[in-house]
């Protein structure tokens, strides 16, 4: 898949982004299996302000492995539901460029090995009910990033460059 644009609907299946996901409202995920492999070079941009929903149903699973760069543009994140999981490998780069993130309603499991950043915005970006598990960078260059209830980290670093950092 490259070069797509989501604004409602669902996206299933199993497939490696080639280019940019401009997701703006709809769902990845659902009653199939999901699992998008972001490549180096590729993106999946969350922005706009429709509603955007990352889950799983029954026994269905939903995964994103990024190689690349995810930037969530705003102003408005995503809600999770069920069990989906994000993998932001080495080379991976979680972008909160905007003051949005994720609210899982379910059980989201957010592994960084990468870099994972807050770089604009003045204001908070969350990631509220999320397990994060860090051995990457955590990365606080503007605003405030709130990752409630906190996170694992086993190795790498947290790191405050102009921004604060808030992990109750």
């Amino acid at each position: 898949m490259s070069n797509t644009r989501l604004v409602d609907g669902a996206l299933r299946g199993v497939f490696t982004l080639n280019g940019t996901l401009d997701w703006r409202g709809g769902f990845l995920g659902g009653d199939a299996d999901f699992a998008m492999t972001i490549p180096a070079g590729a993106s999946l941009v969350i922005g706009g302000t429709g509603y955007k929903s990352l889950r799983t149903t029954g026994a269905f699973t939903t995964v994103i492995t990024n190689s690349g760069t995810i930037t969530f543009a705003g102003p408005s994140g995503f809600q999770s539901g069920g069990m989906p999981s994000i993998a932001n490998t080495a080379s991976g780069l979680i972008d909160l460029a905007s003051d949005t993130g994720i609210q899982s309603g379910g059980n989201l499991a957010l592994s960084n090995a990468g870099t994972l950043r807050k770089s604009a915005g003045g204001g908070t970006s969350y990631l509220q009910a999320v397990a994060l598990s860090n051995t990457g960078v955590v990365s606080a260059q503007a605003g405030t990033l709130s990752i409630d209830p906190g996170y694992v980290q086993t190795s790498g670093k947290s790191e405050l460059v102009g921004g604060n950092l808030s992990a109750p």
